[in-house]
């Protein structure tokens, strides 16, 4: 990963300055670089929590696309969910308008047993995030995974063109849509309760796609699409009705009849090259023809595809790419990379179907080569090793002094006594000051705690950065934050309940 050579600029935003009239937070001058140059930076000194709050605010001043690689898949994760919370309510998922959205989640297809997520959410998130890419309006943010950079993904075109979007009132041939969702990777059922469940009675077809928060149920009246809505699949309640709908595939494999002979014919050759046994051949020849689970194809993923593509294929041209923490993205890549060539060196059986690893993956030098046509911001990166032209000192600090201090504190009656004198530190200095909390019933409590100590707070239902920025109330927010963060130059602090 290297960038032009240059003279190295340092910009050093971690001193003690003073908010005042001609007071220019920190995070206006990287947001500000961004905009207006195209070259890439390094920052250093910023925690995770600062830099899913760096990301926000970006996406509230410049219209592109921001691509954020955490080292693992949980870790993106954990990102995503910051930046919905910096981000503010209004970017949360909108079941009825998904594109809606700004902050999606791209985890990998083949880490998902070290995921939270189940298999089928996994594609769903998958597949909605790449679409996302290619047709939701910026800004957005996709936050992604060092293994999930370097995984073949469906090409651009093929994806888009298996989508469909279905108008409310409009003609509509239910038998062929269920069976174009089905080519498409859905799974009939009884009842549907996963992402990829399909289910149809009479003329109600149940489908569980990706970019909805819920299933959605289309009502037909012979060839008429009378309604479509959201509905609750425990208990099967509305959850409102939608004028239209976009339905995207189940799997990344789209199994239509160009995608079944490329499929067949690869088992023939493997056969022939004596790569797979007949048998196996046979049992792999009856999957394809009666459409086997698609999540059964992973290891041959590459079959289907004229020429598989790359995340680098959906991205426009002014994409930012931000690496949460570039070297050790790029020893997760190296260290995956290393994992599947070991897997494949030792061998498999011929009863066992599988691609070579550069048929599945891309090499990390090679996605690292990609993403130097990208304008790139590295975290905690060394840019003299990288060639960098600019850094940011950013100088933001976790808060392990002050967990500390609150567990060492004696007196078990006053044990906020370390907390509230912080916060009154910061309030005296003309920080603004957040409490991020994991319940509701959490920060009601919490707010009454903290009026025993004599600090004022408000207990906020609206999102962050939506009150009074500079109030000198602690603004206390309900949102999933494990770790916060003192900003000098941005005079904030947030802490995490934790």
């Amino acid at each position: 990963m290297t960038f032009p050579e240059s003279r190295e600029e340092h910009f050093e935003l971690s001193g003690d300055r003073i908010a005042g009239p001609d007071f220019k937070s920190a995070s206006g001058e990287v947001v500000s670089f961004l905009r207006k140059s195209e070259e890439s930076a390094v920052i250093r000194g910023v925690q995770p929590s600062a830099l899913a709050y760096l990301i926000s605010m970006a996406m509230r001043q410049i219209r592109k696309t921001f691509v954020l690689v955490a080292p693992t898949d949980r870790e993106a994760e954990r990102f995503t969910e910051m930046i919905y919370l910096f981000a503010g309510r209004g970017q949360e998922e909108n079941g009825g308008a998904p594109l809606g959205r700004r902050v999606w989640f791209l985890p990998s297809r083949t880490g998902h047993k070290a995921q939270a997520l189940g298999k089928a959410e996994t594609t769903a998130r998958r597949v909605e995030a790449l679409y996302a890419l290619r047709a939701a309006p910026s800004p957005l943010v996709v936050v992604t995974s060092a293994l999930a950079l370097i995984e073949r993904v469906i090409p651009p075109e093929i994806l888009v063109a298996n989508m469909d979007h279905k108008l409310a009132g409009e003609s509509a041939d239910p038998e062929g849509f269920m069976r174009r969702l089905i080519e498409r990777g859905f799974f009939r059922v009884s009842l549907v309760e996963d992402y990829g469940d399909l289910s149809r009675r009479g003329g109600v077809l149940d489908v569980y796609a990706p970019l909805y928060r819920w299933p959605l149920r289309f009502e037909f009246f012979g060839d008429q699409l009378e309604s479509i809505r959201l509905f609750h699949p425990v208990t099967q309640r509305s959850m409102g009705a939608l004028e239209d709908a976009v339905i995207l595939p189940a799997s990344e494999i789209v199994l239509d009849a160009e995608a079944r002979q490329r499929a067949q014919d690869a088992v023939y050759e493997d056969v022939r090259k004596e790569l797979l046994s007949p048998a196996a051949g046979n049992i792999w020849l009856d999957r394809i023809a009666e459409g086997y689970h698609l999540g059964a194809f992973e290891s041959v993923f590459s079959v289907f595809f004229e020429k598989t593509a790359s995340i680098w294929d959906y991205l426009d041209r002014n994409a930012i790419l931000i690496w949460a923490d570039a070297v050790q993205v790029r020893r997760e890549m190296d260290e995956q990379w290393a994992k599947l060539l070991r897997a494949w060196d030792e061998g498999g059986s011929e009863s066992e179907w599988r691609r070579r690893p550069n048929e599945l993956y891309d090499e990390p030098e090679k996605s690292f080569e990609a993403a130097c046509r990208f304008q790139q911001l590295l975290s905690n990166s060394l840019s003299e090793r990288q060639g960098a032209t600019t850094v940011f000192d950013l100088g933001t600090v976790p808060h392990t002094e002050l967990a500390a201090a609150v567990k060492a504190h004696e007196n078990r009656e006053r044990l906020l006594d370390p907390l509230a004198a912080r916060f009154r530190r910061w309030i005296d200095e003309g920080a603004s000051v957040y409490l991020i909390c994991s319940h509701k019933e959490r920060a009601v409590r919490i707010a009454e705690l903290l009026e025993n100590y004599g600090i004022e707070s408000v207990v906020s239902s609206r999102g962050f950065g939506e009150e009074s920025f500079r109030s000198s109330l602690v603004k206390i927010i309900h949102g999933p934050l494990s770790n916060g963060f003192f900003w000098q130059a941005e005079m904030l602090a947030v802490v995490a309940e934790d």
